[in-house]
């Protein structure tokens, strides 16, 4: 069998209050869901659903539906925003048909956020090691110094009002292009995006994962 044509469901941490869901869901399990919704397949939306789950010792002991996101066709990743860290949350893809039951495809296990992974707001904090600016040990290895940055050119509607990181940037006018710029810091980041238009926002999350270190000094050669 084709590995991407398998079921799968991941769920990540990826700041305060927010997780990352990636999914793939396989053929049979579409034609399972299909075959049970019968002739209101046609007219059903897939879903992604939020469920708080109040549980012991003993394992969960209730759910309770927080949120109901209808998925656009082609997706496989979502944002969460999570409203409360003390429960334990259950993630689950799905199908909504027929006056609103569901036929679930894809459910996670039950998951507690322990919010310590990343900040979504100031991108120059992240999680844990040096700083990518910063100088590394300048004593015997020689030193070692790197930086960089990270450009994101973008396009939205011309007129548009866009946010990065609680931040404005420049659009243009004519053609709705942006670019943002980010020095690079060894850990994750995850920015917020928000643009605003005629009365409505659209909202994202971009997320960058940067592992740099020091290897064990070697000898020179001889």
């Amino acid at each position: 069998m084709d590995q991407r044509d398998q079921d799968a469901l991941a769920v990540e941490e990826v700041g305060p209050n927010w997780m990352r869901v990636l999914w793939t869901v396989s053929t049979k399990t579409l034609e399972r869901a299909a075959s049970a919704m019968g002739r209101d397949a046609h007219r059903a939306t897939r879903v992604l659903r939020l469920l708080k789950v109040e549980q012991d010792d003993s394992g969960p002991r209730s759910q309770e539906l927080s949120q109901q996101i209808e998925l656009p066709g082609a997706a496989n990743v979502w944002f969460l925003h999570i409203p409360a860290t003390e429960h334990a949350w259950i993630v689950e893809i799905g199908m909504r048909f027929a006056q609103g039951r569901f036929f679930s495809m894809l459910h996670s296990v039950p998951t507690v956020l322990n919010g310590s992974q990343v900040s979504l707001h100031g991108t120059q904090r992240f999680l844990g090691g040096e700083r990518f600016f910063d100088p590394l040990n300048s004593a015997d290895p020689p030193p070692l110094k790197v930086q960089g940055k990270f450009v994101m050119n973008g396009t939205t509607r011309p007129g548009a009002l866009v946010t990065i990181d609680d931040q404005s940037v420049s659009v243009d006018h004519q053609t709705g292009d942006f670019e943002w710029e980010l020095p690079l810091s060894n850990g994750r980041i995850v920015v917020p995006m928000d643009v605003f238009d005629s009365g409505k926002t659209q909202r994202a999350l971009l997320a960058i994962d940067l592992n740099f270190h020091l290897l064990e000094p070697e000898p020179a050669p001889e």
